[in-house]
C-alpha cells in the first residue's frame, strides 16, 4: 500500500509539474508576443512599417523566437529587428498640401502651352479660372464656355 501511495504521489507531482510548466510556457510566450508588438508599434510611429504588416512582422517574429537555437547567442530576432529597423520610411507624418506650400501654377500652365495659338491659350486660362471659381472639373468648365 506504501508502494501505490508513492506511485500516486509521483504521478500527481508530475501532473502539476506538466501544468507548471505548461503555463510558464504560456507567460512566456504572452510577454514575447508583447515585447514584441511594441516594437512594431514603434515602428508604426516612425513610420519604417504600415500598421497592414503588423501582423506579418508578429508572426516572422514569433516564427523565428521558435526556431532551435543551436546557440545561446543566436541572434536571430535581434538581427530581423535590426533590418526592420533600417528600412527607409514608408509614411511620411505631417501636412503636406498647405497654404504656404502652394504655388501658382498658372504661369507653369502657360508655359507648357506656350507654342498654342493665342486663342487656345485665352480659352484654357478662361476654362481653368472658371473650374477654380465653381469648383468644377476643367472639362465641365470648357463644355459651359462653348454653350
Amino acid at each position: 500500500m506504501n508502494e501505490f501511495f508513492i506511485f500516486t504521489l509521483k504521478s500527481d507531482n508530475k501532473k502539476d509539474k506538466e501544468e507548471i510548466e505548461k503555463e510558464l510556457n504560456d507567460i512566456k510566450t504572452s510577454l514575447k508576443k508583447k515585447e514584441f508588438e511594441e516594437f512594431i508599434d514603434k515602428q508604426i510611429e516612425k513610420g519604417t512599417l504600415v500598421p497592414a504588416n503588423k501582423n506579418i512582422v508578429l508572426s516572422v517574429l514569433q516564427e523565428l523566437d521558435n526556431v532551435k537555437k543551436f546557440g545561446e547567442d543566436s541572434t536571430v530576432v535581434l538581427d530581423f529587428k535590426s533590418f526592420i529597423e533600417s528600412l527607409p520610411n514608408q509614411i511620411k507624418y505631417g501636412e503636406f498640401a498647405t497654404k504656404e506650400k502652394q504655388t501658382d501654377q498658372t504661369n507653369e500652365d502657360v508655359e507648357k502651352f506656350a507654342n498654342a495659338d493665342e486663342e487656345s491659350l485665352e480659352v484654357f486660362k478662361e476654362a481653368k479660372a472658371l473650374s477654380v471659381k465653381e469648383n468644377i472639373s476643367f472639362k465641365d468648365a470648357l463644355l459651359k464656355l462653348n454653350k
